[in-house]
């Protein structure tokens, strides 16, 4: 049985500010016309609404991470692989001084996310950072397969998987069954934590 919450006390830095906005749009547009895919075939294949495509081909809405999976998955590509540079195979890689300042990624729901490992191609993990704001963060819900775990970095959170909440603060992790409904709420100010999606 999954979801378990677990307490640890490492020493870490804050990373630094994150505020610019990473735009997706003209790869999904790229990648779409490639595949000889409508709009309306790529909302149909991602379980998106049309308009939403187009605004976000646009620039005019930068999705929750659940639906850019879904658009990655009816496109045949990984998640990170819509976030940056070229991907790469390897089987191993070292993340040095990420750009988190140029290189962070805000939503239409008001999180931003960092994707660690969008330049390495066949992997089966997804680890991203994440920030989400008290007040900006908009109240969603998020389903897929697979399974996560996630670690706070900063702040505390309420993190609901089904009907169960957890309180979760600085060093507290979670694993849990992706595949349940689950939702984030900030409880300080800002919450800053890492989540690795598996599946």
């Amino acid at each position: 049985m999954l979801n378990t919450v677990q307490l640890l006390k490492p020493e870490f830095q804050a990373f630094p500010k994150m505020e610019k906005e990473l735009k997706i749009g003209q790869k999904i547009r790229k990648y779409r016309k490639e595949q000889k895919l409508t709009l309306q075939q790529l909302a149909d294949r991602s379980d998106c609404s049309k308009s939403l495509i187009s605004k976000i081909e646009n620039d005019k809405a930068m999705p929750a991470i659940a639906t850019v999976a879904r658009i990655a998955d009816a496109l045949s590509l990984e998640t990170s692989a819509l976030f940056n540079a070229k991907a790469r195979s390897s089987s191993s890689s070292v993340f040095e001084s990420p750009d988190f300042e140029n290189e962070m990624t805000t939503t239409e729901v008001g999180y931003q996310a960092y994707p660690f490992a969008r330049k390495l191609a066949g992997k089966t993990m997804q680890p991203f950072m994440f920030v989400a704001e008290k007040g900006k963060l908009q109240t969603h819900s998020l389903q897929h397969p697979g399974e996560e775990f996630i670690y706070v970095l900063i702040g505390q959170m309420n993190f609901w998987v089904g009907k169960k909440c957890y309180k979760l603060k600085r060093g507290e992790s979670l694993y849990f069954d992706s595949s349940k409904v689950h939702k984030v709420e900030p409880i300080s100010k800002k919450v800053q934590y890492i989540a690795v999606f598996v599946g």
